[in-house]
């Protein structure tokens, strides 16, 4: 069959829009006349990242994602593309973070500066993401919860001793305590009455004792020059006390004792005159009996002193005449 060359160029026509549309469209995606440099960054999740949304560098969009999709080593991470428009040099650890751009979740991408080499078009830089304000009131709640858990648990432990507390047999004890409580306040009460009664009715002897208290006083107050002079003796004393020689008057106590230990020691031996004394008996019974005689001598002397001395005034002297025994009797 002959197509016609209407056909033909109906054909080509056809074939030059379609291709006039696609290079339309790819020379919107990619501006060969522009400097632009393009990342990949990989992700676990990108939290609705989509392509087209901006690349913020200090908060100004110095450019904007190219495709999201899968990593193709299977992974099931999410390998990134975008794209920076302006010449701003980065490292190569860098950090592209996902953040929320704004109040309703619209995800955009920033990117975190860091010291390196610098990054050239085609390298992958580290991805991270930023903590949604979902997690991040759920971070900061936790420990919350965790609290008001524990918080619920010791109510929970708080009802039952509450429950336990006000059973039939606690309370029971409850009141008798009230009840002795009461009993207490009322016996202090009537003790305190009875102070007062007692303070009342010997209010004038209170106000004697205080008197005298105060002339006591006074007199204590008047006698301060006494009390100074009684202290200054005591001192004196103490002084005059600590200047004995105690060490040498004891030394001298016990030579003194020693010496009497050795007289002791002698007498109980027989020794000397008051040793013989004490151990020979027979001499002790002559000196008593002789000291009896003595004495029967001299009272006979007092009583008769004519038996013994006789005076003559003409020179006559009978001599020593025996006591006469009637005498002695009637004595």
């Amino acid at each position: 069959m002959k197509i016609s060359r209407e056909t033909y160029i109906g054909l080509i026509a056809v074939a030059t829009i379609a291709l006039a549309v696609w290079g339309f469209n790819w020379l919107k995606k990619n501006d060969v006349f522009s400097d632009e440099r393009v990342f990949y960054s990989v992700y676990e999740t990108v939290d609705g990242l989509i392509k087209d949304r901006p690349v913020t560098l200090n908060g100004f969009q110095v450019g904007y994602v190219k495709e999201v999709g899968f990593h193709p080593d299977g992974s099931g991470k999410l390998l990134v593309s975008w794209s920076m428009q302006d010449d701003f040099p980065i490292s190569q650890n860098a950090v592209a973070e996902i953040y929320a751009l704004d109040l309703l979740g619209t995800k955009a991408i920033k990117i975190n500066l860091a010291e390196g080499p610098i990054a050239a078009t085609g390298d992958t830089l580290t991805g991270a993401t930023e903590l949604s304000l979902q997690d991040a009131v759920n971070q900061e709640v936790a420990p919350i919860k965790a609290k008001a858990e524990d918080l619920l648990n010791s109510l929970d432990s708080v009802l039952v001793y509450v429950q336990a507390f006000f059973d039939k047999e606690s309370r029971s004890q409850f009141e008798n305590t009230f009840a002795e409580v009461e009993a207490t306040f009322t016996a202090l009460q009537q003790t305190i009455l009875s102070i007062n009664r007692v303070v009342t009715g010997n209010e004038q002897s209170f106000n004697n004792i205080i008197v005298h208290l105060d002339s006591i006083t006074e007199t204590l107050e008047g006698s301060e020059e006494d009390y100074a002079r009684l202290m200054s003796n005591l001192a004196n004393v103490s002084d005059s006390l600590a200047q004995v020689d105690f060490i040498s008057t004891m030394e001298n106590l016990n030579s003194v004792m020693a010496r009497i230990d050795s007289l002791t020691a002698r007498i109980e031996a027989g020794e000397g005159t008051l040793g013989k004394l004490s151990q020979d008996e027979a001499l002790y019974d002559n000196l008593a009996q002789s000291t009896e005689e003595l004495s029967e001598l001299l009272y006979d002397l007092k009583m008769n002193p004519s038996r013994y001395v006789r005076f003559s005034v003409f020179g006559g002297n009978k001599g020593y005449q025996e006591p006469v025994e009637e005498d002695k009797e009637e004595e």
